[in-house]
């Protein structure tokens, strides 16, 4: 019998899993992007200052470890509002969506009652925006909060 491990199980594990460095959770100050990098063993978090079209400033500091890509957007007001991730396995999800994090556990489990076992869990509600996929060793994610996204800013940065 040949063994399936079908994504939605993984990301249910990693769900449940705390083995990953723990990272900063949407809304959190700019000031513990630093954590993050010493977290993830990176000597520092590079940062690009950027603007959307209509002159609104955001910041996108980038984290690279040989197992993962992580970027955090931080607004004119100092919050992460936005992370993306591309890597070989998905980072601290606890840490990473906080109290959102049992709304993305209830869409795996509507995807799972559905006969979906495999492929992108997207979760859209009202404040938050969650997108997970990938395979063993190929995954990639992004995460963000709807009402502090910058006007003007496309949403094709953060993916």
């Amino acid at each position: 019998m040949k063994w399936k491990c079908p994504f939605l199980l993984l990301v249910s594990l990693l769900l449940f899993d705390g083995s990953s460095p723990a990272l900063a959770a949407l809304g959190s100050d700019v000031s513990s992007i630093q954590q993050d990098a010493v977290s993830l063993g990176a000597p520092a978090a590079r940062v690009t200052h950027l603007q959307t079209p209509n002159k609104a400033h955001y910041s996108r500091f980038e984290i690279s470890r040989q197992w993962i890509r992580l970027r955090e957007f931080v607004g004119p007001k100092g919050q992460v509002f936005a992370l993306a991730w591309r890597g070989t396995h998905h980072p601290d999800l606890h840490a990473l969506l906080g109290k959102h994090l049992h709304e993305l556990q209830a869409a795996i489990g509507r995807a799972r009652r559905q006969g979906r076992r495999g492929g992108a869990v997207i979760f859209d509600s009202s404040d938050i925006h969650v997108e997970i996929g990938g395979r063993m060793n190929a995954v990639y994610g992004s995460v963000w909060l709807k009402d502090r996204i910058p006007a003007g800013m496309n949403l094709n940065e953060i993916r």
